[in-house]
This record gives C-alpha cells, structure tokens and sequence, in this order.
C-alpha cells in the first residue's frame, strides 16, 4: 500500500519523512499560496535532522507503527502546498507503475482511495454528486481520469 498524504501546511504531518527519495518540489505548475509560503529549505529528506525528528503528530506515528508492524508492505509520501510539493501526474504514474506491469490475473483489487475537501476530490477524481438525497460517486474524472489507469478501480471518500 502507498499512501500520498496532501497537506497545506507541514504542522499538519509534522515529523512525516518522505519514503520516496525522488520525491522533489514541483516546478511550474504550483499556485500562489504556494508560491508565497514555500518554505527555503524544501521537504525534509531521510536522515536530516530538524524539529520534526523530534514531535511527530499523532497520525505520523500511528503510520510509522504501521511501517514497522508490516515492514515492506506501506510507504508513505508528504507533499506540503507550503513547500511546494504536489499531487501531480508523474507522483500517482509512479506510484502505481510497479502495480500497473503486473497484471496477475486474481491478484487483488488495484485501488485509489481519495479522500479531502471537495475541490482536492474534484481535482484528482471528479466532484461527488447526489441523487435521491444520497451522495454517490459520481463519473471519474478530473487528473486520474487523464491518466488513462487501466485496472484501477477509484472510490471517493
């Protein structure tokens, strides 16, 4: 399991470290609220010692201890808007690519869960809709759906 976890602000996964090495901040495409509180020295990388070595929130430690209890089996990347990283195309196509070259038949269920305020659901998978006073799915869209992911089955949150 790969978790992309998206935040605005760092204190909202304080202590979180990238598992992706290749992770980097995203040039070009990041809007004004990034582009005025980036921080000037970026995500934290592995190793590198700084506050967040020290308080971790409590999700970051509960995944951590999920890390730990199922070594190999759960990675998970920090992407901050104040330090400039995102949730683009190239993160979700490498994320799933190891997944995407083997196609084993009764291999499990290849599934993106998205889950945040509306216009982050919107953006990646297309806005939930209602019906008959019930919110339902609604059709994929949005950047999932420009990535053309065969065999991956999408559910908003």
């Amino acid at each position: 399991m790969h978790i992309l976890w998206a935040n605005r602000r760092r204190d909202d996964c304080l202590g979180g470290v990238s598992d992706s090495s290749s992770r980097r901040p995203t040039t070009g495409s990041s809007s004004w609220w990034n582009w005025v509180f980036r921080t000037r020295n970026g995500p934290p990388e592995k190793g590198q010692v700084q506050r967040n070595d020290i308080e971790k929130s409590l999700t970051v430690r509960y995944l951590e201890e999920l890390k730990a209890q199922y070594p190999g089996m759960l990675t998970v990347d920090y992407f901050v808007d104040e330090e400039g990283t995102l949730i683009g195309k190239d993160v979700i196509l490498g994320s799933t690519e190891p997944e995407r070259a083997t196609r084993s038949p009764g291999g499990g269920t290849k599934l993106i869960l998205i889950s945040g305020p509306d216009g982050f659901i919107s953006y990646l998978a297309g806005p939930k809709m209602w019906s008959g006073g019930k919110e339902i799915q609604g059709p994929l869209q949005g950047l999932i759906r420009q990535l053309d992911l065969k065999d991956w089955s999408v559910r908003k949150l």
